[in-house]
Protein backbone atom coordinates (compact mmCIF):
# COMPACT_ATOMS: atom_id res chain seq x y z
CA UNK A 1 0.00 0.00 0.00
CA UNK A 2 1.24 3.46 -0.83
CA UNK A 3 -0.22 6.94 -0.90
CA UNK A 4 0.71 7.11 -4.60
CA UNK A 5 0.29 3.44 -5.34
CA UNK A 6 -1.22 4.00 -8.78
CA UNK A 7 2.14 5.39 -9.96
CA UNK A 8 3.96 2.14 -9.19
CA UNK A 9 3.49 -1.00 -11.26
CA UNK A 10 4.83 -3.02 -8.32
CA UNK A 11 1.53 -2.53 -6.50
CA UNK A 12 -0.24 -4.54 -9.15
CA UNK A 13 0.91 -7.51 -7.04
CA UNK A 14 -1.74 -6.77 -4.42
CA UNK A 15 -4.48 -6.81 -7.06
CA UNK A 16 -3.77 -10.39 -8.10
CA UNK A 17 -6.18 -13.26 -7.46
CA UNK A 18 -3.36 -15.29 -5.88
CA UNK A 19 -2.88 -12.60 -3.23
CA UNK A 20 -6.54 -12.79 -2.28
CA UNK A 21 -6.45 -16.58 -2.16
CA UNK A 22 -3.39 -16.57 0.12
CA UNK A 23 -5.05 -14.34 2.69
CA UNK A 24 -8.32 -16.24 2.40
CA UNK A 25 -6.61 -19.12 4.25
CA UNK A 26 -7.47 -17.40 7.51
CA UNK A 27 -11.16 -17.65 6.63
CA UNK A 28 -10.92 -21.45 6.60
CA UNK A 29 -10.27 -21.53 10.36
CA UNK A 30 -12.94 -21.66 13.04
CA UNK A 31 -13.10 -18.51 15.15
CA UNK A 32 -11.70 -20.40 18.14
CA UNK A 33 -8.73 -21.67 16.13
CA UNK A 34 -8.23 -18.26 14.50
CA UNK A 35 -7.88 -16.61 17.91
CA UNK A 36 -5.47 -19.26 19.10
CA UNK A 37 -3.29 -19.01 15.99
CA UNK A 38 -3.27 -15.21 15.97
CA UNK A 39 -1.98 -15.16 19.53
CA UNK A 40 1.03 -17.18 18.35
CA UNK A 41 2.28 -13.95 16.77
CA UNK A 42 3.96 -11.11 18.66
CA UNK A 43 1.83 -8.34 17.15
CA UNK A 44 -1.36 -9.97 18.42
CA UNK A 45 0.22 -10.54 21.83
CA UNK A 46 0.95 -6.81 21.98
CA UNK A 47 -2.65 -6.13 20.95
CA UNK A 48 -3.80 -8.37 23.81
CA UNK A 49 -2.09 -6.01 26.27
CA UNK A 50 -4.45 -3.17 25.34
CA UNK A 51 -7.72 -5.06 24.79
CA UNK A 52 -10.54 -3.37 26.67
CA UNK A 53 -8.75 -0.04 27.12
CA UNK A 54 -11.55 2.28 28.18
CA UNK A 55 -10.34 5.20 26.05
CA UNK A 56 -10.29 3.17 22.82
CA UNK A 57 -13.44 2.71 20.77
CA UNK A 58 -12.17 2.32 17.20
CA UNK A 59 -9.57 0.18 15.43
CA UNK A 60 -8.43 0.39 11.81
CA UNK A 61 -6.84 -2.66 10.18
CA UNK A 62 -4.51 -1.30 7.49
CA UNK A 63 -3.88 -3.87 4.77
CA UNK A 64 -6.90 -5.97 5.72
CA UNK A 65 -6.95 -7.85 2.37
CA UNK A 66 -10.03 -10.10 2.39
CA UNK A 67 -10.85 -9.31 6.03
CA UNK A 68 -9.26 -12.38 7.58
CA UNK A 69 -8.75 -10.75 10.98
CA UNK A 70 -12.20 -9.17 11.27
CA UNK A 71 -13.53 -12.15 13.25
CA UNK A 72 -10.50 -12.08 15.54
CA UNK A 73 -10.93 -8.44 16.52
CA UNK A 74 -14.69 -8.69 17.01
CA UNK A 75 -14.38 -11.89 19.06
CA UNK A 76 -11.62 -10.59 21.32
CA UNK A 77 -13.02 -7.06 21.70
CA UNK A 78 -16.76 -7.13 20.86
CA UNK A 79 -17.35 -3.44 21.61
CA UNK A 80 -14.58 -2.15 19.34
CA UNK A 81 -15.64 -0.39 16.14
CA UNK A 82 -13.63 -2.11 13.38
CA UNK A 83 -12.80 -0.76 9.91
CA UNK A 84 -10.60 -2.60 7.44
CA UNK A 85 -8.61 -0.69 4.80
CA UNK A 86 -6.85 -1.96 1.68
CA UNK A 87 -5.84 -0.78 -1.80
CA UNK A 88 -7.29 -3.81 -3.59
CA UNK A 89 -10.88 -3.31 -4.75
CA UNK A 90 -11.28 -7.04 -5.38
CA UNK A 91 -10.06 -7.94 -1.90
CA UNK A 92 -12.38 -5.39 -0.32
CA UNK A 93 -15.34 -6.76 -2.27
CA UNK A 94 -14.58 -10.25 -1.00
CA UNK A 95 -14.16 -9.00 2.55
CA UNK A 96 -17.53 -7.23 2.48
CA UNK A 97 -19.23 -10.28 0.97
CA UNK A 98 -17.76 -12.61 3.60
CA UNK A 99 -18.40 -10.29 6.53
CA UNK A 100 -21.42 -8.11 5.70
CA UNK A 101 -21.54 -6.73 9.24
CA UNK A 102 -18.00 -5.38 8.87
CA UNK A 103 -16.84 -2.09 7.38
CA UNK A 104 -14.21 -2.25 4.64
CA UNK A 105 -12.90 0.77 2.73
CA UNK A 106 -10.30 1.83 0.17
CA UNK A 107 -7.19 3.05 1.98
CA UNK A 108 -6.39 6.74 2.03
CA UNK A 109 -3.91 8.81 4.03
CA UNK A 110 -6.55 10.82 5.91
CA UNK A 111 -7.92 8.22 8.29
CA UNK A 112 -8.06 8.47 12.09
CA UNK A 113 -8.64 5.78 14.71
CA UNK A 114 -7.91 5.13 18.38
CA UNK A 115 -5.90 2.07 17.36
CA UNK A 116 -4.09 1.50 14.08
CA UNK A 117 -3.12 -2.12 13.36
CA UNK A 118 -0.83 -2.64 10.37
CA UNK A 119 0.70 -6.05 9.74
CA UNK A 120 3.30 -6.66 7.00
CA UNK A 121 2.59 -3.49 5.03
CA UNK A 122 5.22 -0.90 6.01
CA UNK A 123 8.21 -2.77 4.59
CA UNK A 124 6.51 -3.04 1.18
CA UNK A 125 6.46 0.75 0.74
CA UNK A 126 8.79 2.71 -1.52
CA UNK A 127 8.90 5.35 1.24
CA UNK A 128 8.39 3.28 4.40
CA UNK A 129 9.45 6.01 6.82
CA UNK A 130 6.89 8.48 5.50
CA UNK A 131 4.22 5.77 5.43
CA UNK A 132 4.99 4.84 9.05
CA UNK A 133 4.75 8.47 10.12
CA UNK A 134 1.38 8.71 8.40
CA UNK A 135 0.17 5.68 10.36
CA UNK A 136 1.46 7.26 13.57
CA UNK A 137 -0.42 10.48 12.83
CA UNK A 138 -3.59 8.46 12.18
CA UNK A 139 -3.40 6.68 15.55
CA UNK A 140 -5.06 8.57 18.39
CA UNK A 141 -3.70 6.26 21.10
CA UNK A 142 -1.95 3.11 19.84
CA UNK A 143 -0.11 1.96 16.73
CA UNK A 144 0.69 -1.73 16.29
CA UNK A 145 2.87 -2.80 13.38
CA UNK A 146 4.78 -5.83 12.17
CA UNK A 147 7.85 -4.91 10.18
CA UNK A 148 11.24 -6.38 9.24
CA UNK A 149 14.39 -5.31 11.08
CA UNK A 150 18.14 -5.92 11.26
CA UNK A 151 20.50 -5.45 14.21
CA UNK A 152 23.68 -4.99 12.18
CA UNK A 153 24.15 -2.65 9.22
CA UNK A 154 22.19 0.37 8.05
CA UNK A 155 18.79 0.38 6.40
CA UNK A 156 18.89 -0.06 2.62
CA UNK A 157 16.04 1.98 1.16
CA UNK A 158 16.70 1.26 -2.54
CA UNK A 159 13.85 -1.05 -3.72
CA UNK A 160 16.02 -2.17 -6.63
CA UNK A 161 18.38 -3.75 -4.11
CA UNK A 162 15.92 -4.74 -1.39
CA UNK A 163 12.79 -6.22 -2.94
CA UNK A 164 10.60 -9.29 -3.35
CA UNK A 165 9.17 -11.05 -6.39
CA UNK A 166 5.62 -11.96 -5.51
CA UNK A 167 2.53 -12.72 -7.62
CA UNK A 168 4.63 -12.09 -10.77
CA UNK A 169 5.54 -8.55 -9.72
CA UNK A 170 8.44 -6.88 -7.91
CA UNK A 171 7.59 -5.07 -4.67
CA UNK A 172 9.82 -3.23 -2.17
CA UNK A 173 11.05 -5.22 0.83
CA UNK A 174 12.76 -2.73 3.13
CA UNK A 175 14.50 -4.03 6.26
CA UNK A 176 14.99 -1.31 8.89
CA UNK A 177 17.99 -1.14 11.18
CA UNK A 178 16.32 -1.47 14.58
CA UNK A 179 18.02 1.53 16.20
CA UNK A 180 17.38 3.69 13.14
CA UNK A 181 13.73 2.69 13.31
CA UNK A 182 13.50 3.53 17.02
CA UNK A 183 15.13 6.93 16.40
CA UNK A 184 12.63 7.61 13.61
CA UNK A 185 9.68 6.77 15.85
CA UNK A 186 11.07 8.92 18.67
CA UNK A 187 11.27 11.87 16.26
CA UNK A 188 7.53 11.84 15.57
CA UNK A 189 5.39 14.69 16.89
CA UNK A 190 3.96 14.34 19.47
CA UNK A 191 6.64 12.07 20.87
CA UNK A 192 5.52 8.54 21.80
CA UNK A 193 4.93 7.70 25.45
CA UNK A 194 5.92 4.04 25.27
CA UNK A 195 7.50 1.77 22.66
CA UNK A 196 7.29 -2.01 23.11
CA UNK A 197 9.28 -4.23 20.76
CA UNK A 198 9.10 -7.99 20.30
CA UNK A 199 11.40 -9.65 17.79
CA UNK A 200 11.10 -13.04 16.19
CA UNK A 201 14.68 -13.66 14.96
CA UNK A 202 14.73 -15.24 11.50
CA UNK A 203 17.04 -15.08 8.47
CA UNK A 204 15.18 -13.06 5.84
CA UNK A 205 17.37 -13.59 2.78
CA UNK A 206 16.73 -16.50 0.45
CA UNK A 207 13.07 -17.09 1.22
CA UNK A 208 9.82 -16.60 -0.77
CA UNK A 209 11.26 -14.63 -3.67
CA UNK A 210 13.20 -12.06 -1.64
CA UNK A 211 16.07 -10.30 -3.40
CA UNK A 212 17.93 -8.62 -0.53
CA UNK A 213 21.38 -7.26 0.31
CA UNK A 214 23.84 -10.11 0.85
CA UNK A 215 24.29 -9.50 4.58
CA UNK A 216 20.60 -10.27 5.15
CA UNK A 217 21.34 -13.91 4.30
CA UNK A 218 23.55 -14.29 7.39
CA UNK A 219 22.27 -15.05 10.93
CA UNK A 220 24.80 -12.67 12.49
CA UNK A 221 23.05 -9.70 10.87
CA UNK A 222 20.23 -10.26 13.36
CA UNK A 223 17.22 -9.98 11.07
CA UNK A 224 13.75 -10.41 12.52
CA UNK A 225 10.03 -10.23 12.06
CA UNK A 226 9.48 -7.41 14.52
CA UNK A 227 6.25 -6.37 16.23
CA UNK A 228 6.02 -2.91 17.78
CA UNK A 229 3.37 -1.34 20.02
CA UNK A 230 3.62 2.46 20.15
CA UNK A 231 1.59 4.43 22.66
CA UNK A 232 0.67 8.09 22.22
CA UNK A 233 -0.88 10.60 24.61
CA UNK A 234 -0.41 8.43 27.68
CA UNK A 235 1.00 9.22 31.13
CA UNK A 236 4.69 9.97 30.77
CA UNK A 237 7.09 10.21 33.70
CA UNK A 238 10.03 11.68 31.76
CA UNK A 239 10.91 13.39 28.50
CA UNK A 240 12.06 10.09 27.01
CA UNK A 241 9.60 7.34 26.00
CA UNK A 242 9.66 4.13 28.01
CA UNK A 243 11.33 1.38 25.96
CA UNK A 244 10.34 -2.25 26.47
CA UNK A 245 12.18 -4.75 24.32
CA UNK A 246 11.78 -8.52 24.20
CA UNK A 247 13.54 -10.90 21.82
CA UNK A 248 11.36 -13.99 21.46
CA UNK A 249 12.79 -16.79 19.34
CA UNK A 250 10.16 -18.97 17.65
CA UNK A 251 10.96 -21.65 15.12
CA UNK A 252 9.17 -20.82 11.85
CA UNK A 253 8.01 -24.39 11.22
CA UNK A 254 6.53 -24.51 14.72
CA UNK A 255 4.89 -21.14 14.27
CA UNK A 256 3.06 -21.75 10.99
CA UNK A 257 2.13 -25.45 10.77
CA UNK A 258 -1.57 -24.76 10.40
CA UNK A 259 -0.99 -22.56 7.33
CA UNK A 260 1.25 -25.14 5.68
CA UNK A 261 -1.22 -27.95 6.30
CA UNK A 262 -4.17 -25.86 5.20
CA UNK A 263 -2.43 -24.78 1.99
CA UNK A 264 -1.55 -28.38 1.15
CA UNK A 265 -5.12 -29.50 1.82
CA UNK A 266 -6.57 -26.82 -0.45
CA UNK A 267 -4.03 -27.59 -3.18
CA UNK A 268 -4.99 -31.26 -3.13
CA UNK A 269 -8.68 -30.40 -3.35
CA UNK A 270 -8.08 -28.08 -6.32
CA UNK A 271 -5.88 -30.55 -8.20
Amino acid sequence: MNNNHESYDSYAAWQQKEHQETFSLWDKLSTKTLIKRCYDFNEFQLYKEIVGHKECQTISDIGCATGGFYRFFKATWPDINYTGFDISDNALEKAQARYPSGTFKKYNSHISSDIIFCRDVVHHQTEPGAFLENLYDAAERYLIIRIRTREEGTTVFDPNISCQYTYNHWVPYIVFNTQELISLIESFNPAPTNISIRRNPIVLGGNVGRYLPKELYYPETGTSETAILIEKNGAQSSSEPTMIRNDIAVERNDQYPFLYKLAKFIAKRIL
